[in-house]
């Protein structure tokens, strides 16, 4: 039984198109088994896994959803030699897979189609009702000072150096002269604007310290998990609410999400009435008796 790396290295024969101007059944991957793979089934693979394919992507995009590709054809392969291709439960649960597939490939086209791009009245109006809401983030800019924990291949007293610091460079001790004393353990970083709801990024910890400092105030040693950071916060930018223009692109994806929505339940219904399909709604419970 081959296993899955096995599978992987075996050849794949990719013809890259370089853009989506391709015929739909142009060949674009030849698997080692015989069958292959078109330009158009390649396309639908990459919409419906968010996959970086679009026009003028890198060979290296393109490379990486191929290598997607192959690694979904190497366990399919390997689900194939385990026999699950045969489970009665694996069967019908494919089957239901395959009817959605089907039922998607008629309602995303008339969905799309049916589409229409939000007017600029309903943008507006909708700017209106969610006004007090529409704001930008709160934002800081800072700098710091980075120093891993890796007591194996670093002197304790860069450490101890380093806890001195703060205490230093509250007294005027200049940054580029503290980088260059700890030299080359320590580094230097300015983290421009950020959402300060996004810094929990660099951790919970240097998140409140960040947050419990003013402008020009500097840090007493912050850990996060195997790094330490000294920060001076530089500014802080407060929220302020949008204007119609900023906020425009948040709401055109939120009324076109809506539209989505709505139309995809229409032609759902229009799709039900037209197959006389009545849905029956469950008879209600008896209520329990009390005790």
């Amino acid at each position: 039984e081959a296993t899955d790396a096995e599978l992987r290295s075996r050849p794949v024969e990719a013809i890259l198109p370089a853009d989506r101007s391709q015929p739909a059944d142009a060949v674009v991957l030849r698997w080692p088994d015989g069958r292959t793979t078109s330009f158009a089934e390649l396309d639908a693979f990459a919409r419906d896994t968010n996959a970086a394919w679009h026009d003028g992507s890198s060979p290296a995009d393109v490379a990486t959803l191929v290598d997607q590709l192959a690694s979904s054809f190497a366990r399919a392969e390997e689900a194939r030699q385990r026999g699950l291709d045969q489970d009665q439960a694996h069967l019908d649960r494919l089957r239901w897979e395959l009817r959605s597939l089907r039922a998607e490939l008629v309602l995303r086209p008339a969905i799309e189609a049916g589409l229409e791009p939000p007017s600029s009245e309903r943008i507006a109006a909708l700017f209106e009702r969610h006004r007090s809401r529409l704001e930008t983030a709160e934002e800081t800019e800072v700098e710091a000072l980075i120093l891993s924990i890796r007591p194996d291949e670093i002197a304790k007293s860069v450490y101890d150096r380093f806890a001195e610091l703060p205490a230093r460079l509250r007294d005027g001790l200049d940054w580029s002269s503290a980088t260059a004393e700890l030299a080359p353990w320590v580094l230097r970083e300015r983290w421009g604007r950020e959402n300060t709801k996004q810094t929990f990024r660099r951790g919970r910890d240097v998140e409140a310290g960040i947050n419990a400092l003013e402008p020009g105030d500097i840090s007493d040693v912050l850990q996060e998990k195997r790094t330490l950071f000294i920060v001076r916060l530089l500014a802080r930018y407060p929220s302020r609410p949008l204007t119609l223009a900023e906020a425009t692109p948040r709401l055109h994806a939120s009324l076109r999400e809506a539209d989505r929505r709505q139309l995809r339940n229409r032609l759902r219904a229009e799709l039900l009435t037209e197959l006389d399909v009545h849905i029956l709604s469950p008879a209600p419970s008896s209520p329990e008796k009390e005790p």
